[in-house]
């Protein structure tokens, strides 16, 4: 710095930050720090070190200037001519980390296929080829999951979070694992990669792990009808270190949102964010089945089976049980393997009702066991417990196998303390 190299200062930066992002941490001391923002724009290096730290930070006004400006002093990445490989592999992590804060894109999917395969011979890898490839398979996964392609996420991640290590990727690919399945409506795995990172003592170093392990407890809890328990892993998402990662902040809102709000069954949100493949999971996983954006405007979430249960809400909510029947009886009659979970446990639970309401006793009994072998089975039993009230007769007069009564038993208890 002193004689003015700032080439050399950039190859040091660069390497220094390399190390860091390796290890899911800040480069120190910052290897920016006393560089003028002319140098900064001026060497490709020190501008790929100020991109990347502008993607920690969220920031991507300059993520995207700087990033313009190694293309403008290097050219495209596809056009790099022969010379310093390792800067390729550099470039390309960037790229990587740029997808998963600011949302999957093409350059960014193309990073994940090239460096998940970096040789070790290979001059782009610079001692780091495993590392590297570690975290082009990570990111990778969670471009699938900002993508909305759950089942190639989980596939990955299922890999990486299995070996049996403290390292980082080990922790987050396990979190982000437990978000996606608490998403799904597969309560037991989340609940079990959650709490392995929770009960780490490197949680704490690790932001991203941390955040999205308390994501996916509070939206178990909520599916569970835990409101409490739910509220306080929000609250401990809220209180870690800030983490700028698309797909974990737009479910940490949608999170807010439901279980924050005061409107039952809606969530005040924009509808981009709402829109988004595991934004709209949650919002569906928690029951909020309709949003009220900005404007105003009521926008509904997810398919044909929530809008059928959004109508019967209404209809009971209105004293009209009859139309409230007969709409569930469409919902039902039609193929329920791809509904999600929590939306099956409701409608099989507001079809109890509406046939309690107009006389079909049989009818009722025959979809409250329906509905308490579901929740046996998937342990989502939040929309059971909301509508519980409705169901105290049936529920008193259901015998049922050992689980199912015991289930019973539990729900009643449930309404002698809150009634």
């Amino acid at each position: 710095r002193l004689a003015g190299d700032w080439a050399m200062v950039g190859r040091l930066a660069i390497d220094r930050w390399l190390a860091a992002t390796l290890d899911d941490a800040e480069p120190a001391p910052d290897p920016l720090v006393g560089t003028p923002p002319v140098a900064v724009t001026d060497v490709a290096d020190l501008a790929l070190v100020a991109a990347g730290q502008a993607c920690a930070r969220g920031a991507r006004d300059d993520a995207d200037l700087y990033r313009s400006r190694v293309d403008e002093l290097l050219g495209p990445l596809r056009d790099a001519p022969p010379g310093p490989a390792s800067r390729r592999a550099r470039r390309r992590v960037v790229d990587l980390d740029y997808g998963w804060t600011f949302g999957a894109n093409s350059r960014a999917r193309e990073a994940s296929r090239v460096l998940a395969f970096a040789d070790e011979s290979c001059p782009d890898a610079n001692g780091h080829a495993s590392a590297i490839r570690r975290l082009a398979r990570l990111r990778g996964a969670e471009l699938h999951v900002d993508d909305g392609r759950f089942d190639a996420a989980v596939a990955t991640l299922e890999t990486l979070a299995d070996v049996r290590d403290d390292d980082w990727m080990t922790m987050e690919a396990s979190s982000v694992l437990a978000l996606v399945h608490a998403a799904a409506g597969n309560l037991d795995g989340a609940d079990r990669r959650a709490a392995a990172v929770l009960a780490s003592d490197l949680a704490e170093l690790h932001p991203t792990a941390l955040r999205a392990a308390h994501l996916a407890r509070a939206l178990c809890c909520a599916q569970r009808a835990e409101r409490r328990s739910a509220a306080a892993h929000l609250a401990a998402a809220d209180a870690a270190e800030p983490v700028a990662a698309r797909p974990l902040t737009v479910a940490h809102r949608a999170l807010q949102a439901t279980l924050g709000g005061t409107t039952p069954g809606a969530a005040w949100m924009d509808s981009a964010t709402a829109g988004h493949p595991l934004a709209a999971q949650v919002l569906v996983a928690a029951g909020a089945l309709e949003i009220v954006d900005p404007q105003r405007r009521l926008v509904a979430v997810g398919g044909a089976t929530e809008r059928a249960v959004v109508r019967a809400r209404q209809d009971l909510d209105r004293g009209a049980p009859e139309a409230a029947h007969s709409g569930l009886a469409a919902a039902l009659d039609g193929n329920l393997t791809s509904v999600h979970v929590r939306t099956v446990v409701e409608t099989r639970t507001l079809a109890a009702v509406a046939a309690a309401a107009t006389g079909h006793a049989d009818e009722a009994r025959s979809h409250l066991r329906a509905t308490l072998d579901l929740v046996a089975v998937s342990g989502v039993r939040a929309p059971l417990v909301e509508r519980a009230p409705a169901l105290v007769d049936l529920l008193e007069r259901e015998s049922g196998d050992d689980a199912r009564r015991g289930l019973v038993l539990e729900l009643l208890d449930h309404l002698r303390r809150a009634p």
